[in-house]
Formats: structure tokens, C-alpha cells, sequence
């Protein structure tokens, strides 16, 4: 599931660009933003940071599993 799958990828600590995850899943622009909204919903903590070098991290590296 593409969804756990960006969840581990994040779980990293490390910033990861819309482009990286839309090519590492084979996915839309618009299916990483859903992606991530769902992530959100579930409270996960998802810090975006916008511009040339922008993308998505995880707010504090907490426990998931």
C-alpha cells in the first residue's frame, strides 16, 4: 500500500520532495497531496516545507509502530 509505504519513507526523518515520492511510488502530484491529508487525518504530524527545496517531513520522529 502506497500509503504505508510514504509513511515509512518519511519515517526517515529526512526531507522528501513531492517529486521523489511521485516517482518512488509511481503516483500524481495530486495522490501524494491526498497521501499526506490522509496522514494528517490520522494526526501524524507532517511538517511541509513549500518552495524549490521543499517537501515533507515528519514533525517529531515519534513512535509509529
Amino acid at each position: 500500500m502506497v500509503l504505508i509505504g510514504v509513511l515509512k519513507l518519511l519515517y526517515d526523518g529526512k526531507l522528501h520532495t513531492s517529486k521523489e515520492i511521485e516517482e518512488k511510488f509511481e503516483v500524481s502530484r495530486a495522490t501524494v497531496k491526498r497521501i499526506i491529508g490522509v496522514l494528517r487525518d490520522e494526526n501524524i504530524k507532517i511538517i511541509t516545507i513549500r518552495g524549490k527545496n521543499g517537501g515533507y517531513l515528519l514533525e517529531e520522529k515519534e513512535k509509529i509502530w
